[in-house]
């Protein structure tokens, strides 16, 4: 339960870095 419980938050985290990146990305080259 733990396991899979950090395992979720760990996969979200890389969701939303690479949202985060691509959007910077996108900002940047915008620019």
């Amino acid at each position: 339960m733990d396991q899979r419980g950090r395992t979720t938050r760990i996969v979200a985290a890389v969701v939303v870095a690479a949202i985060v990146l691509t959007l910077l990305y996108a900002a940047v080259a915008n620019f």
